[in-house]
């Protein structure tokens, strides 16, 4: 809406009815539960409406939402993945290793008899005592974990905490718009009866600029 500067009163009252019919032109908005946000229609590029799913938002289910698709969170997760998985290496090295190896011979003597020759062993390693060495890479790779844990629930408090800030701010300034509107109705109401009251010269011009 662009205002201009009026010179006489008739164009003054042809501008102030201009800016109540644009008002009053306004499509009104259907009614939603108290405490909920509504994603509605949006329009393409090129103007066309896209419609899709109207998606009512409660704390609980923005905070879902969140925590599902916040991408600091899925670095964490993936980084805790990770670190079990070198809590299960450091776990693996008390135990025993094993191999197994297989020898297959033949000579062959001119004059005398052939001899071959096949063997199987089995060999078993268990180290028996390396200073503590295991020991520490276990406590290190569970303390790792445990900490990653940690970040992880302090990320998650920190995310539901600004998602709760973020979602009480737009109510407050839903309520906010919701008030102005009500101001802007009375207004109008106020606006239609001085119009009334200037057709029956029971005001002046003036007056009606105060509104």
């Amino acid at each position: 809406i662009v205002f201009f500067m009026p010179r006489t009163a008739k164009h003054i009252l042809a501008a102030l009815g201009a800016l109540l019919l644009a008002t009053a032109s306004l499509p009104a908005q259907p009614p939603r539960p108290a405490g909920t946000v509504t994603a509605g229609e949006q329009k393409s590029p090129d103007g066309e409406s896209t419609a899709r799913p109207t998606l009512v938002l409660n704390v609980k289910n923005a905070e879902a939402v969140g925590l599902e698709n916040d991408p600091n969170l899925k670095v964490i997760r993936t980084q805790q993945r990770l670190r079990g998985l070198v809590v299960e290496e450091a776990w693996r090295e008390y135990l025993p290793t094993a191999s197994v190896s297989w020898n297959r011979n033949k000579t062959i003597i001119e004059n005398e008899d052939d001899t071959r020759n096949q063997s199987i062993r089995l060999n078993v390693d268990q180290v028996v005592y390396d200073g503590g060495r295991r020991d520490l890479a276990y406590e290190a790779a569970r303390n790792d974990l445990a900490l990653s844990r940690y970040d992880y629930d302090l990320a998650v408090q920190s995310l539901q905490l600004q998602i709760r800030q973020s979602f009480y701010d737009l109510l407050a300034g839903k309520a906010q718009l919701s008030i102005l509107q009500r101001s802007i109705d009375r207004q109008t109401e106020q606006l239609k009866f001085a119009e009334a009251e200037l057709r029956l010269g029971k005001t002046t011009p003036v007056e009606v600029l105060q509104i």
